[in-house]
Formats: C-alpha cells, structure tokens, sequence
C-alpha cells in the first residue's frame, strides 16, 4: 500500500530540478558525517556519538554550498542528515502517538519518505551487528506505520479539509511572498493557521 506513494517520492525532483533519489543517496553517504566531531569517551572506555545528527546537519549545511547545491537540495540534504535518527528514536521510546508523528510531518513534508527510508537502512545495517538476534520485521514496521499515518491520515487529512482563502483554493497557482517554500509546505501551513483561528 506504500509503494505507489515512496516510487512517486523517489523519482520526483526538488524545487531547483535536482532529482530526489539522488540527493537522498548523498544522505545516506553522509549521514553519519557528524560522528567524528560528536565523539566521545566515557569512563568506561565506551564510545558515543550523541549530538551527531545535530553535528553532521551543520555540516551538510555548509559542504552543500561548497558542493554548488542550490540552497533547496542543500536544505533536503540537511534534512535527511539531521533527521536520520527519528526512526530509532521511535523505535527505541515507542512514542508514535499523534502529536509527535504530525509535528514531525508538519516539519519535514514529504521528506519524511526519504528519512524513513534512510534511517531504516541505517538501522538494519547497524543494529544486526550489535544485536543479531534483534528482529527486523519490528523496525520495519515502525517505519510502516510512521508513513502509513503520514500517506493515509495526514496527507488527506490536510487535502480535504484545506480551508479556501478570498475564493481560491490553495491548490490553485498563487504568487505567494514565501521565499523557498514548496507549495505543499504554503498548504500546510495555511491550514495550520486556519485551525488556530477556529
């Protein structure tokens, strides 16, 4: 039931023509970019890496504009690094209730594809070595429940009930004075505002 919806993400393209599935490969080759200036060692000799996303977020910001990336792949790229452990959280505290999933949706958008995508990759990889007897199939399923409520609760929730402003439907081409904001961003947040008021 996902895969019409993650095949259409994959192969669209960002604001400035870049294709998704490649700035989401870039993500997963630098994902982890942020563990070296994040290390640390604790008493016992064990090793951490916590503030990595953080870290190597910053990062990612700053190489994009070295790289030559417009300034909306950088902030997709910036994305999938900095966010790349949401799907391990969720999985770890279990806490996959509304409030936190659309906080999360209303932030990342439809990049919360790629971030599952990515962080589950991450996971299966990384936790088979620590852990072989660990079942995947749970990971998996958190991730599928994550962007089953985003696909089948969130998106329509919001195409539905967009509210209609001076008599034109968001849809509808605006000019709109919102500088790097796609329009399903500009929809969401119209909707936003619109809930407060009531």
């Amino acid at each position: 039931h996902l895969k019409e919806d993650i095949w259409n993400y994959l192969n669209s393209k960002d604001e400035s023509g870049f294709p998704t599935l490649e700035i989401l490969k870039l993500g997963v080759f630098l994902h982890d970019i942020g563990k070296p200036a994040a290390k640390t060692v604790d008493a016992t000799g064990r090793t951490h890496f916590k503030g990595h996303d953080v870290t190597g977020g910053e990062i990612v910001l700053k190489l994009g504009k070295e790289l030559g990336l417009s300034e909306i792949t950088t902030e997709k790229l910036f994305r999938y690094v900095r966010y790349h452990m949401t799907l391990l959280v969720a999985y770890k505290t279990g806490n996959v209730g509304k409030e936190a999933l659309w906080k999360q949706f209303d932030e990342l958008g439809d990049d919360i594809i790629g971030i599952m995508l990515l962080g589950y990759c991450d996971l299966v990889a990384t936790r088979k070595l620590l852990n072989p007897l660990e079942d995947n199939g749970v990971i998996k399923t958190y991730m599928e429940f994550i962007l089953t409520v985003y696909f089948y609760r969130y998106k329509k929730m919001i195409t539905k009930k967009l509210p209609v402003f001076k008599g034109l439907h968001t849809h509808s081409k605006m000019i709109l004075p919102i500088k790097n904001d796609n329009l399903q961003n500009i929809e969401r947040k119209l909707y936003w505002e619109a809930r407060k008021r009531k």
